[in-house]
């Protein structure tokens, strides 16, 4: 099956008619000033900062850009259309389960997310749980989707998405690690202004073509297949690298509690287990060549909010502060310590009796 024509067109069919995206981007910065002046006329307090509001006004109407150069890029061909319509391959519905289930389990973690006591977790937590639903989604739209047209409008849709998801990622590890990097102004700026321009390289491949090349391949059914370029590398390399701060954080952080972390641990590698599969897709033809990063937040918010709640709030309680802290049960048993805590008693361990280990503590508790 040959590969759909995405050649590039002009951003302007003549001298008398600008682009979608020029008359796009013109509304969208015009956008704000509007909103503000709405809420201000009402005496409402406006809640979101400026960058947040173009920042979303810009990503929406990007994309509707996008559908735009789609359609006008590619042949409308039935052919392809009915080979591509979704099948009862088994290979399929799995795929389809499996992003079902990654949507369902981010989506049903946000409730316990909310319960978090600390503000700013609980708003990165949330945060990340959105956007990789959103992520799973979009992978389920793009795998259901009966044409090549419409696959390719919920690809984009998941490659701004499962941007988007960075930055929560960062700010929920700067909050459980007690930093104050995702309260950073300067920071912030400059996150959306990276952001905003790799979406823009994303939302125009179909005039450059540098970040993906479609494809219709029929193994392990019959698909898109997305052929990743040079710009979709650059992209992913500093993608990957922002998260790995994100580790460092949480990996600094559980070297200076007492509690046993190896669970959260094990959860905080799930989020990044599903690099294997994306390694696997480019030189397996079994494996489709689609992100499964999804898969793996799913996993950590299921086992981090239903499973191991009470040590990571633990965790984050003892290893945050700089002073000695000891966390006790309801039975005087030591749930976790800090270094400070380690240096002042070593004889502290996790699930021992307070009496035992420390007595002259569980003197003054009682006195």
């Amino acid at each position: 099956m040959g590969r759909p024509n995405t050649g590039a067109i002009p951003f302007a069919a003549s001298t008398e008619t600008s682009s979608p995206i020029s008359e796009t981007l013109g509304v969208a910065c015009s956008w704000y000033p509007f909103h503000a002046r709405f809420e201000a006329s009402r005496g409402c307090q406006i809640r979101f900062p400026r960058y947040r509001i173009i920042s979303l006004s810009l990503t929406c109407r990007l994309l509707a850009a996008t559908t735009v150069l789609i359609s006008q890029s590619l042949p409308q061909s039935t052919s392809i259309v009915s080979e591509l319509s979704p099948t009862l391959n088994p290979v399929f519905v799995a795929y389809v389960l499996l992003f079902g289930i990654a949507a369902l389990a981010c989506f049903a973690s946000l409730p316990r997310a909310r319960g978090i006591t600390n503000d700013g977790t609980r708003r990165g937590l949330v945060a990340l749980l959105v956007t990789s639903g959103g992520w799973s989604v979009a992978h389920l739209g793009f795998l259901l989707a009966p044409s090549v047209e419409l696959k390719l409008v919920f690809y984009h849709a998941g490659l701004l998405v499962g941007l988007s998801t960075v930055g929560p990622w960062l700010y929920f590890c700067s909050a459980y690690t007690g930093r104050n990097l995702h309260k950073s102004a300067s920071i912030r700026r400059a996150a959306i202004a990276v952001f905003l321009i790799i979406s823009l390289v994303k939302v125009t491949n179909p005039l450059h073509q540098r970040y993906f090349q479609p494809e219709v391949l029929v193994t392990p059914f019959p698909h898109l297949s997305i052929l990743s370029q040079e710009l979709h590398w650059l992209a992913m390399g500093l993608a990957y690298a922002l998260a790995v701060i994100g580790y460092f954080m949480l990996f600094e952080l559980f070297r200076q509690v007492g509690h046993d972390t190896t669970p959260l641990l094990g959860l905080i590698g799930l989020t990044g287990l599903p690099i294997v599969l994306d390694a696997l897709a480019v030189v397996s033809p079994t494996i489709i060549n689609i992100t499964y990063e999804p898969l793996g937040v799913a996993a950590f918010a299921v086992g981090v909010l239903f499973v191991f709640i009470d040590d990571f709030q633990t965790v984050q309680l003892t290893g945050q502060q700089d002073d000695p802290v000891l966390v006790l049960d309801d039975e005087y048993r030591v749930r976790d310590f800090n270094t400070k805590s380690k240096e002042l008693f070593p004889e502290l361990e996790v699930n021992e009796d307070i009496e035992t280990v420390v007595p002259e503590i569980a003197e003054y508790i009682d006195g």
